[in-house]
């Protein structure tokens, strides 16, 4: 209200009073004062600026976040206008909707950058001059930071940094663009695989297993070429995508040069190691142009490289599909070869190497199937030990060697002591020690009758609980017998942990004596330090007499091989003993050649 005091021509005081209703006005300062208020107390830092972008007024969270006082900001342009192309998207957005949304780099007054989320908004003058601008805006530095991370655990093996399967196939599909002819580039898929590393991880522990991982992931990216890629699928497999090869001869030979520097020996945690790689090699686009059909038949021909043996290179062929297909009818009738009595025995003598007598057998499994004939043990043993079938089939042959020792003993043919082969997934088994009591009390059977064979890599899968079971074992007089002995890993700690009694020398160290170097000093040395530690020994694969020479003359004491005996069905094997305690039985020298071996 606005008073006037007056005097009338009267001479009497008056008062001229004007009333105007102010609410609006009121109301509009309170809501003027509340937005001035959100604006000094945001959380997100904000700035008014006209419609040229010079700040008009900031907030507190503006200064702390860009690092100035509020004086100094008004009157300049925003430092992420500096950033180029930005400006431009920004009035882009804004003429065409009357705002913006979106990232935008910003600078610190120290320098520093840092990625913002902002929004930009047209506000109306209410004079009707150009609109002013309104812009908020938050640090998500550690937001895109935690993002990227996510993406890049997603796309890369968390224990390597390779790429992973997902990447591999986007940089695959993207890579796989025509040239200007239309072609399909040429290219090699490998899956390399490495051997034994669950027996690294045993026997040294999963760390030193992981850094031999990790060590293999780094030779493998630093003989990438511009043209390679390299990722880490699942466990112990690698993928190397070779570019630009013309043929299988071709693939096979730079896989095999990368593959020398790859399995370079190396020491881990003070432990030596000497890494060996399978190879399976598929063809683009000979074999196919889509990853997963490569990755699935260079798959089949990574396991054709592991049945050949170790350090392995193949090329898939069409042949492996029906390798694959028989590896699975195998699976398939594995359970009702059993249940319908196909598989047999048969027995390997083992001879004094001194006079040639006949001091034992060892039995081997075959298996005689109507459909697939006579199935070997290399074929159908893998398949077993994969699906877990290994444990029933070793049970019926420990229960058929315990019924079979209790025969011969009956009729009086002099079989020595045999030998049994278990598997490292048996020796898992928990009931293994119950069964074989249960099968020698059944059948009577003396623990000496009995010898157990075993690879290294059952001593390394569960060393306390594989020392319990071989004493155990040794408590019922059964003797133990290290197999292969010398092609996996800390040999002779074994020796010194584990109740052994014997140990093989295996056929790879024998196939070359007496004219091989390493073989001949490998030879004499396993048998020096069984000598040294009253450990038997027995040497595979002697298949010519001037290998049994050289055995005899190094001190070993005991071998089976071919040039003694084939392995033999249950008739055979018994005719021998019975009429032949030394062997070879009237057969010319070297009449076995390297070709015929395989027991």
């Amino acid at each position: 209200m606005t008073t006037v005091r007056f005097q009338s021509l009267e001479g009497e005081a008056q008062s001229f009073v004007v009333a105007r209703d102010i609410s609006r006005r009121l109301e509009a300062e309170r809501q003027l004062k509340l937005v001035a208020a959100a604006f000094r107390g945001a959380g997100e830092a904000m700035m008014l600026c006209d419609s040229d972008f010079v700040i008009l007024d900031v907030n507190q969270a503006y200064t702390r976040l860009i690092g100035c006082e509020r004086d100094d900001a008004i009157g300049t342009l925003p430092l992420f206008l500096e950033v180029e192309q930005q400006e431009s998207h920004l009035r882009q957005g804004l003429q065409t909707e009357g705002r913006w949304r979106g990232d935008l780099l910003q600078r610190r007054m120290d320098g520093h950058m840092f990625v913002s989320r902002a929004a930009v908004s047209e506000v109306e003058d209410p004079e009707g001059g150009d609109p002013n601008l309104v812009v908020n805006f938050e640090d998500i530095s550690q937001l895109r930071d935690y993002e990227r991370k996510v993406d890049y655990l997603s796309y890369h093996d968390l224990l390597t940094g390779l790429p992973n399967h997902d990447a591999l196939k986007d940089w695959f599909q993207s890579a796989d663009i025509p040239g200007e002819a239309g072609a399909i580039p040429n290219r090699a898929l490998a899956v390399m695989n490495v051997d034994r590393l669950k027996t690294v991880n045993n026997a040294f522990g999963h760390a030193v297993g992981d850094k031999l991982i990790e060590e293999l992931a780094r030779r493998l990216r630093k003989m990438c070429g511009r043209d390679d890629y390299v990722a880490r699928l699942l466990g112990d497999d690698f993928v190397m995508v070779v570019g630009d090869v013309t043929d299988a001869e071709e693939a096979i030979d730079i896989i095999r040069q990368r593959l020398q520097s790859l399995t370079a020996p190396l020491q881990l945690d003070q432990a030596p190691v000497h890494p060996t790689v399978c190879v399976g090699i598929a063809l683009s686009p000979e074999h196919g142009i889509n990853l997963e059909e490569l990755l699935r038949k260079a798959d089949m021909a990574k396991y054709e490289a592991k049945r050949h043996g170790r350090g392995e290179v193949v090329v898939f062929s069409p042949e492996m599909t029906e390798e694959m297909e028989f590896r699975l009818l195998i699976e398939r009738r594995l359970r009702s070869g059993l249940d319908n009595q196909e598989f047999l025995l048969h027995y390997q003598p083992s001879v004094t190497l001194s006079n040639n007598r006949v001091i034992g057998l060892e039995a081997l499994l075959r298996w005689h199937s109507p459909e697939l004939g006579m199935v070997g043990p290399d074929r159908f043993i893998p398949v077993a030990e994969e699906n877990g079938m290994i444990i029933e089939l070793g049970a019926w042959v420990f229960e058929e060697v315990c019924r079979q020792i209790a025969e011969w003993r009956d009729e009086g043919v002099p079989f020595g002591c045999i030998a049994v082969n278990f598997s490292p997934i048996q020796f898992q088994d928990s009931g293994l020690l119950e069964a074989i009591r249960t099968s020698m009390q059944r059948h009577g059977v003396q623990g000496c009758e009995i010898r157990v064979e075993i690879t290294e890599s059952v001593l390394v899968i569960d060393p306390d609980w594989t020392v319990q079971l071989l004493k155990s074992l040794r408590e019922m007089g059964i003797l133990i017998s290290v197999d292969d002995f010398g092609t996996g890993y800390s040999s002779l700690a074994y020796l010194k942990k584990f109740p052994v009694d014997f140990v093989k020398l295996d056929k790879s160290f024998v196939g070359g004596l007496p004219h091989d170097k390493s073989d001949a000093n490998i030879a004499a040395s396993v048998i020096d330090l069984g000598q040294r530690l009253g450990l038997g020994i027995v040497a595979e694969g002697v298949e010519r007499k001037n290998q049994l020479e050289f055995l005899k003359n190094a001190g070993c004491p005991e071998g089976q091989g071919y040039y003694f005996s084939r392995p033999m069905d249950v008739e055979n094997t018994a005719r021998l003993l019975k009429n032949h305690t030394e062997l070879p039985v009237s057969r010319p020298d070297d009449e076995c050649s390297e070709a015929e071996s395989g027991e």
